[in-house]
């Protein structure tokens, strides 16, 4: 028997401020923000992004947590439909103003500043959630040079698998301008470098000499493991690769495959309403589990970086 459709929800952080860097800096207020948007006429939240028309089509507000189900398509794209009996296939046109799209469910919890998005593929990208979000602010709002940024929040398995390495041969730690600019945090991952040269972005590779290994109880991977353990940073990926007693050959561990996520089966059979229910009492549980993370690393569940 066919088991029901798995369905994935990721966790990210927001980051977002108008004037970057400059002496005029101010963070976005998340709530009110949403809040706009959520009160924007449909006909208004939909830009084109590169070679895609990016919508939002549907919203929900539930006790300060917003639901929005963002769908992209390309207009030049044709659905190619396969039809087994007379095995050939046909384009469709859809029409005029109509365009094939791929749909995503993203959740999100202004005061905690925590993103939830269902992973789907085909799906919505981040970069695309990003550009729409900034657009709107900047477009709809007047918000001039603002900018947002969506960060993978890691999961307990990345401190797990890189402290198991037996050797770290190389790692490469890439960062974003956190919330408020580049912070004490942020900082003593990056050093000065960053701030003083008022960057939007960061990378910086170490590698071990020869045969040798970096070391995990200081410097750089000592800094990265700490900086991990808050949900809320300016971490845009970090790669660490090294030997593993349990894989053979080289070994890479990466946010971007150790985010925090979930996964629930939702019977193929349910209604809309029932998959969004399924998917928000997921999205709860996550947001639970990274409000414990928060306060675990010393904060109050909004974390201010």
């Amino acid at each position: 028997m066919p088991l029901d459709p798995l369905h994935t929800l990721e966790a990210y952080s927001l980051h977002g401020f108008t004037s970057a860097g400059a002496a005029d800096e101010m963070v976005l207020d998340y709530t009110a923000f949403f809040n706009e948007i959520e009160c924007t006429d449909p006909h208004l939240l939909q830009y084109k992004i590169n070679d895609d028309v990016v919508a939002i089509t549907e919203q929900h507000v539930d006790e300060g947590c917003f639901s929005f189900r963002f769908v992209a398509g390309n207009p030049q794209d044709l659905p190619l439909i396969y039809d087994i009996g007379a095995a050939s296939t046909t384009e469709i046109n859809p029409g005029d103003n109509r365009v094939v799209v791929r749909g995503a469910w993203v959740i999100v919890v202004p005061n905690s500043r925590i993103v939830i998005v269902e992973k789907r593929r085909p799906g919505i990208t981040i970069f695309q959630i990003e550009k729409f979000l900034t657009r709107f602010g900047r477009e709809q709002l007047g918000l001039v040079g603002l900018s947002i940024a969506i960060n993978p929040i890691p999961s307990s398995n990345f401190t797990k698998e890189v402290k198991q390495l037996t050797r770290i041969r190389e790692a490469t730690v890439v960062m974003r301008r956190p919330n408020y600019s580049w912070g004490d945090m942020a900082k003593e991952l990056i050093g000065a470098p960053a701030a003083e040269s008022n960057a939007a972005e960061i990378r910086i590779q170490i590698n071990a000499d020869r045969n040798q290994s970096l070391a995990n109880d200081r410097g750089m991977i000592h800094d990265l493991l700490k900086l991990v353990q808050s949900p809320i940073t300016g971490l845009k990926n970090a790669i660490v690769r090294g030997q593993s007693p349990t894989q053979a050959g080289e070994y890479t561990v990466s946010l971007e495959k150790t985010k925090l996520r979930e996964t629930i089966r939702i019977p193929k059979s349910a209604t809309e309403k029932e998959v969004r229910e399924g998917l928000g009492q997921l999205a709860n549980n996550l947001i639970d589990s990274i409000h414990k993370m928060s306060k675990s690393a010393g904060g109050d569940g909004s974390a201010k970086d």
